[in-house]
């Protein structure tokens, strides 16, 4: 029984990322409003287990977790997985007690529900638990899930590690408030305060760095405020599992942290950064972002971010002209590429003012620990918007990385 609850609650892949160096790839992490669906249910609902794969209905998430409550062997396990190469803990113990187990005394119950769009994946996060005869407690779990073609499948995105604890740890009904930014109870009044987003919605970060000082400060009157109350109260009374629950259904919109899946930063070399306005210029640089700077003045190109969002491709890029440092941004459209003024602006700014330097040297330069801890997290991934306030509120010991 151990080994399967183990094995069943297994399901995230830590990721890891290497030192940023010239030449390579960045990984970043950045905000993005989100119109999510959050379905609780107030009477949870019980999904009960199958012997045969053939059973499962993938359309539906209720399926997906019926099928991971149900897997028997391996073959079958990895077909709940978008990604087929995903390493599963579950192996032939696993299997064999899930073959043993009294599916009248042992089932799985779904919980809470967030959907959500990014990039045009359609994702959710899915709050579930598992009812053991032997355990006189519910085994809580999150699992991140996604579909594809009319299909429910097991998938993660990176960095999205935080939203699991938050939904894992946080009692339904409250995490409910915090999304609807409506509470009766003064002390979600403040939280709600406190984690709101440039977009008036739940900021999950935000709420992820307060939840995680409470840990770290042994605030237990705060966790015991807003957590699921079967996490730390034995025998907590809760509604117990039926058939066939219908959800309540609330539309949402929040923020949520990503990371871009295909970034790039790089700078122009000293001996090929001029942009001379010629036929030569022109061949060199059509259908690229920089045919646009292309200038009867000397242009000289200094550093240029590319990234990948909502299946767009944006260019940031820094350049001088009459001893004026500028930025702009560009997105790839089919008749090229077209300055953009209204989105990424903060970073925009960002760019203009700092000197490539600064990005090497936050990865390899260990004067700057303390801007380190700041921007960069365990994963050597860089929160650009945080840099940017940061640079902001310390510009003068930061100014060797400034272009004023």
């Amino acid at each position: 029984m151990r080994k399967l609850i183990t094995s069943l609650l297994l399901t995230i892949v830590t990721i890891s990322y290497s030192q940023f160096k010239k030449g390579e790839g960045i990984a970043i992490r950045f905000s993005k409003e989100v119109i999510a669906t959050y379905k609780i249910y107030e009477t949870p609902l019980r999904i009960n287990q199958v012997a045969s794969q053939k059973e499962i209905d993938y359309s539906t998430y209720e399926g997906l977790i019926q099928s991971f409550f149900s897997a028997s062997n391996r073959k079958w396990a990895i077909s709940e997985y978008l990604d087929g190469r995903t390493k599963i803990v579950r192996d032939k113990e696993h299997f064999e007690a899930v073959k043993k187990n009294d599916t009248s005394k042992n089932y799985i119950q779904i919980e809470t529900v967030y959907e959500y769009n990014y990039n045009g994946r359609n994702m959710a996060f899915l709050k579930y638990s598992f009812i053991m005869e032997k355990i006189p407690f519910p085994i809580i779990g999150v699992i991140s899930i996604e579909k594809v073609k009319d299909r429910w499948y097991i998938s993660d995105l990176l960095n999205q590690e935080y939203m699991i604890s938050i939904f894992s740890n946080f009692e339904p009904i409250v995490l409910l408030e915090l999304l609807k930014g409506e509470s009766k109870d003064d002390f979600i009044k403040d939280l709600i305060k406190r984690t709101r987003g440039k977009n008036k919605g739940l900021d999950f970060e935000k709420l992820a760095n307060i939840f995680r000082g409470w840990y770290k400060t042994k605030n237990e009157e705060s966790l015991y405020k807003v957590k699921d109350k079967r996490l730390i109260v034995e025998g907590y009374n809760y509604p117990k599992a039926k058939l066939r629950q219908t959800p309540e259904v609330f539309k949402i919109k929040t923020e949520q942290d990503f990371i871009l899946e295909k970034s790039f930063f790089s700078e122009y070399l000293s001996s090929d950064n001029k942009l001379v306005s010629n036929e030569k210029t022109k061949k060199r640089y059509e259908g690229k972002p920089e045919f646009n700077l292309i200038d009867k003045d000397i242009t000289t190109l200094i550093s240029k971010f590319t990234f990948e969002d909502d299946n767009n491709t944006y260019s940031i890029i820094k350049y001088s002209r009459n001893n004026i440092n500028k930025a702009i941004l560009y997105k790839k459209d089919s008749n090229g590429y077209v300055e953009i003024n209204d989105r990424f602006t903060n970073w925009v700014s960002l760019f203009e003012n700092i000197k490539p330097q600064l990005l090497y040297d936050l990865y390899e330069n260990n004067k700057l620990i303390e801007l380190k801890r700041e921007v960069l997290d365990k994963n050597k991934v860089l929160n650009l918007d945080k840099l940017a306030l940061v640079i902001k509120e310390n510009r003068s010991s930061l100014a060797k990385y400034l272009d004023e």
